[in-house]
């Protein structure tokens, strides 16, 4: 401080606002009230500006919510690539195929339809026109449509499978789990290594037969578990039936040796338990209950705070409390 320096209070108010850079000296004057303040808006601005976020916020969610459902990026980016491909080679089928497809997964449908009808005249009798065009039809609800389509091309070894499954689809919309539950049949018999998809259709349809044809559909998901394994859809649908069969303790069994091959078990226990309870066998579904929350209790800390175990734990929970009651309420 210099020599001779009083300070004083209208000093020490000025230094307040001064503030010293490498080589001078720069002085602030004091604020007014009110200076620098952002005037408020009227409460009808206000409202029309939220309104026009609102709509916007809503307009760009219509147009990009679909792609990211997808998974596969935007749909509109995917359009104009495949605009550009028939840009480059018009006479190309595949580039109509390809803007069809995306055309139906966007659900402009006849737009799809036009590009098919292009892809016809440049490849007649095409299989893949067929397929596609019949895809349309399908996603379209217009299910006799595509059986027509996919008439001929039912002959056709190349793409039996895809055909048979499609035609599989189409019945079933129709109402004819019978003839669906056939065209699975052929659609598996077509695709060595057929995935746990074609079985677990081919299964559901049989259900919707009736009672008649649940050996069937049984039957089906053993041949499609002893290919691929004890794929848990399989074998969940494999113990529905065996239920509604009434063949409760081959159901048992199953679920038996799904949670010994399960790395978390408390879930097939807590059906065991479920199926138990309703067989009225309260005892043993207690103990499985139970075993179900021994084994859940002994899981990872991390892993049991996920919010499918928590809910689990809190079912079991309630199960156990309500066996337990019960089973003391008898003993009394």
């Amino acid at each position: 401080m210099p020599r001779g320096y009083r300070a004083t209070p209208e000093r020490a108010r000025a230094a307040r606002y001064t503030r010293v850079m490498p080589y001078r000296v720069e002085r602030h004057e004091a604020p007014r009230p009110g200076q620098g303040e952002i005037p408020a808006l009227p409460a009808a601005w206000v409202s029309v500006l939220l309104a026009i976020v609102i709509g916007t916020a809503a307009c760009a969610a219509l147009v990009l919510l679909p792609g990211f459902a997808r998974g596969d990026g935007f749909s509109g980016e995917r359009l104009v690539r495949a605009d550009r491909r028939l840009a480059a080679s018009p006479e190309d089928p595949g580039a109509y195929w390809q803007r069809a497809d995306l055309r139906r997964e966007t659900g402009d449908f006849l737009g799809a339809l036009a590009d098919l009808g292009r892809a016809a005249e440049l490849a007649p009798g095409s299989l893949t026109t067929a397929i596609l065009r019949a895809q349309v039809y399908l996603d379209s609800g217009q299910a006799l449509a595509a059986l027509e389509v996919l008439g001929p091309a039912a002959r056709n070894e190349e793409s039996l499978a895809e055909v048979q499954r499609l035609r599989a689809e189409s019945l079933l919309r129709l109402d004819l789990p019978a003839a669906a539950a056939e065209a699975f049949s052929t659609a598996i018999d077509a695709r060595p290594g057929a995935g746990p998809s074609l079985y677990l259709a081919r299964a559901r349809a049989q259900v919707e037969v009736g009672a008649e044809a649940l050996p069937a559909a049984l039957a089906g998901l053993d041949g499609g578990i002893a290919e691929m394994g004890p794929v848990p859809g399989l074998v969940r649908e494999a113990i529905e039936i065996e239920i509604s069969l009434g063949h409760v303790d081959h159901a048992l069994e199953r679920i038996s040796r799904a949670s010994g091959e399960s790395r978390r078990r408390g879930t097939w226990l807590e059906w065991r338990g479920q199926i138990l309870e309703k067989a009225d066998r309260p005892g043993e579904a207690l103990e499985a209950y139970q075993d179900a929350m021994d084994e859940l209790l002994e899981t990872p800390s991390r892993t049991r705070s996920s919010s499918a175990m928590q809910a689990l734990e809190g079912r079991l929970g309630q199960s156990i409390a309500k066996l337990s009651g019960a089973s003391e309420e008898e003993g009394d």
